[in-house]
């Protein structure tokens, strides 16, 4: 797997899959990238 941080956006990919996401202007709910990644992965 394969993290870019791109500022407002973040590609993880793997294999011949991607997924991008770009956060929407919102209430922080107070869950960083890091620990939105370690949730993603399951640490």
């Amino acid at each position: 797997m394969q993290v870019r941080d791109q500022g407002r956006t973040l590609s993880f990919s793997w294999s011949d899959r991607v997924l991008t996401m770009t956060p929407e202007t919102a209430a922080t709910s107070g869950t960083s990238w890091g620990q939105l990644l370690d949730i993603l992965l399951g640490q």
